[in-house]
Parts: structure tokens; C-alpha cells; sequence
């Protein structure tokens, strides 16, 4: 934006405890300043410290590979920034993006609103896994991160994610 002067406005990035760009406030900047703008300052400060990108558009290219119908509902746990929840909202009828992060799902919220996606559903990862099976069952289950709580060895995970997943859906 611009100042009363016309001078161009500095968005000043706090940092966390780590030094890191923090987390806090992204997805309040995304709403107020455009979540391309938030996004924009996020990854440029990464940079500035030499810090790798979270995540990019690319990430979600694997969603390209898969055989979804238009009717297709997917759930995605642990969406982060949600690449791969809005490759899937292009093909799929409705999609649920499950994270364990307050932050991330805010700026998740400000980005579908500002595009004008409506059958992504950002929510926070309960912490009992039977409450993320609301609007199943799914054509596919996305398991990018396990949430606290949730079962941490795989037979256990996949047991309790069986219910959630059509007779001929996939578990990717």
C-alpha cells in the first residue's frame, strides 16, 4: 500500500522465538492486505534469511496424477498452506483441509474467500480422528502430517482412516 505521502508502505515481519518469520498474524495480514501480498512478504523474508519456501503451487502437481471424477470428495490432513487442498478444490466437488495450525488455516480461509473457492472447507484438526470423517465418506484421503493426538503408528492410522475412505477410494 501507500502512505499519505505516496511513499510505498513497509510491512514489518515479526520474527519467532526461532528467528524464523513467524507464523503469528499471517492470516489477519492475508485478510486485510490480500493473501498474495501476505504471502509475498511471508516468503521474501524467508529468503532474507536464507530460509528454504514453505510451500509453492508445485507442491500439489502429484494431484495432477491422479484419477478423480468431478463429483469426487477428498479430505486432506494436515493441509499447511494448502497447495495440494486447492489443486484438489479445481477437480474435486468438495474438499475438506484438515491442519493442526490456527495460522494456517486463517490464511487458508482469507485466500479461498479473496479467490472465490466455495467447495474448500478449511478446518482445524479435531483431536479425536472420528470428528475429521464429518462429509465423508471420501473418493480420496490425503495424509500430509499427523495431527497430536491421532494414532502415530501407521496400522493403527490406516485402521482408523478405513472408515472415512470409499470401498474404492485412495489413500495417498
Amino acid at each position: 500500500g501507500y502512505a499519505a505521502c505516496g511513499q510505498p508502505q513497509r510491512t514489518v515481519m515479526k520474527t519467532s522465538r526461532t528467528g524464523g518469520p513467524a507464523l503469528l498474524d499471517l492470516g489477519a495480514r492475508a485478510a486485510a492486505a490480500g493473501w498474495q501480498q501476505a504471502w509475498f512478504e511471508y516468503n521474501a523474508e524467508r529468503v532474507r534469511r536464507g530460509e528454504p519456501l514453505p510451500e509453492d503451487d508445485r507442491a500439489a502437481d502429484w494431484t495432477f496424477l491422479l484419477r478423480l471424477g468431478h463429483d469426487a470428495a477428498a479430505l486432506v490432513i494436515g493441509c499447511d498452506w494448502g497447495a495440494a487442498s486447492l489443486a484438489l478444490a479445481r477437480r474435486c466437488r468438495r474438499v475438506r483441509a484438515l491442519d493442526a495450525s490456527g495460522e494456517k488455516i486463517a490464511f487458508l480461509n482469507a485466500r479461498i474467500t479473496q479467490q472465490g473457492v466455495t467447495n474448500l472447507e478449511p478446518a482445524m484438526a479435531p483431536h479425536r480422528l472420528p470428528e475429521c470423517f464429518e462429509g465423508g465418506p471420501f473418493d480420496l484421503i490425503v495424509l500430509r502430517d499427523i495431527p497430536a493426538g491421532w494414532p502415530t503408528n501407521l496400522s493403527a492410522l490406516l485402521s482408523a482412516l478405513k472408515p472415512a475412505l470409499k470401498p474404492e477410494g485412495a489413500l495417498f
